[in-house]
């Protein structure tokens, strides 16, 4: 799975088009999903129930 998300991953839509098609030619069975949270949150999330607290 391939996630376009943050400001280091600032596609402009047409180059975001073109990649996804050229993918989806050469994969067929790629899907792809657009992201309702950022992913650093679940990252957070993920190591605050990990961590100890004393």
């Amino acid at each position: 799975m391939i996630f376009f998300v943050g400001s280091i991953f600032e596609y402009e839509k047409y180059v975001k088009s073109v990649l996804m098609r050229k993918l989806k030619s050469k994969f067929t069975k790629i899907n792809f999903k657009s992201l309702s949270k950022k992913p650093v949150e679940g990252a957070i999330k993920l190591a605050l129930r990990k961590s100890v607290i004393f």
